[in-house]
């Protein structure tokens, strides 16, 4: 679809396409060469069982200079991010910002279980190989609120959410900024040993193992937002997971409050990190 079609643009076309429900991939294709651009009034809800939403599915290649606006919103079951469900092998976000709310909403018990990851920009970053090129968020903002809301409680689900990430490895995210509100409070307590999952005001769990030999790194990032959850819950990190890598968090500010909300199980909580398990530096 041709973003500047006349009469009906290409997001508008797309919209109807998926209010009818068809899930045919949409290529959308530009000649647009300003400085910034902006994406208006989209809405992806998505409540289908283990359904996803994002502008994009997995970004490999550079998206920059784009702004998604406040009347913008992305729901769904799993994952779910703004720019995209996956950063992968070198995916690249510069000077990128999304004001629109993410909203998670899984669905399940203890023995149906889904992992969960909400991201402000992205749900998750790894890599397909060993020693895969390493993604990169840079100059990036997050405005809109992030929140994982289960459809029925207690939520028997994993849910790891975060301000720019929710699931981060094999990553550098760099001056970047969360300023909105990440909640992930209704969670259900000591489950498997998780202890009502993971938040972050910049990232949610990060794994070391999943960054195939890749260092993650957050340097120069700030968080602004306020922070909720049940356990695990931290100013820039939500837990540092595994011990087999190693995750760099340097010359990063957190001036939210942090709210672990377990009352009966461990909480976690910390200006930076929740917990922790990994080699810090």
């Amino acid at each position: 679809l041709d973003v500047m079609m006349p009469k009906m643009d290409g997001y508008q076309v797309a919209r109807q396409v998926r209010a009818r429900r068809c899930g045919t991939p949409i290529l959308m294709l530009t000649a647009k060469v300003e400085e910034t651009d902006k994406i208006t009034g989209l809405t992806l809800n998505n409540l289908g069982d283990g359904s996803n939403a994002a502008l994009f599915h997995t970004i490999s290649g550079t998206v920059k200079n784009l702004t998604i606006e406040s009347n913008c919103s992305f729901t769904a079951r799993q994952w779910v991010g703004s720019f995209a469900l996956y950063l992968k092998d070198g995916g690249k976000l510069d000077n990128c910002t999304n004001r629109a709310a993410v909203t998670c909403k899984p669905k399940g018990t203890v023995d149906d279980t889904i992992n969960c990851f909400a991201g402000g920009l992205v749900a998750r970053t790894d890599g397909s190989s060993w020693n895969a090129p390493q993604n990169q968020i840079t100059n990036c903002r997050n405005d809109g609120d992030v929140t994982v809301d289960p459809a029925d409680t207690p939520n028997g689900n994993f849910a790891s959410a975060g301000g720019l990430v929710g699931g981060p490895s094999n990553v550098k995210i760099d001056q970047s900024i969360n300023t909105g509100k990440v909640t992930n409070e209704k969670s259900v307590q000591n489950y498997y040993g998780m202890d009502g999952n993971c938040t972050g005001g910049l990232v949610g769990q990060i794994d070391p193992i999943d960054a195939f030999g890749v260092k993650t790194e957050l340097i120069g990032c700030l968080n602004t937002g306020k922070v909720s959850g049940g356990c695990n819950v931290g100013g820039i990190a939500g837990k540092v997971n595994n011990k087999g890598g190693s995750v760099l968090i340097e010359s990063c500010r957190s001036l939210g409050n942090v709210h672990a909300t377990n009352e009966t199980d461990v909480q976690n909580a910390g200006g930076i990190l929740g917990c922790g398990y990994a080699e810090i530096y």
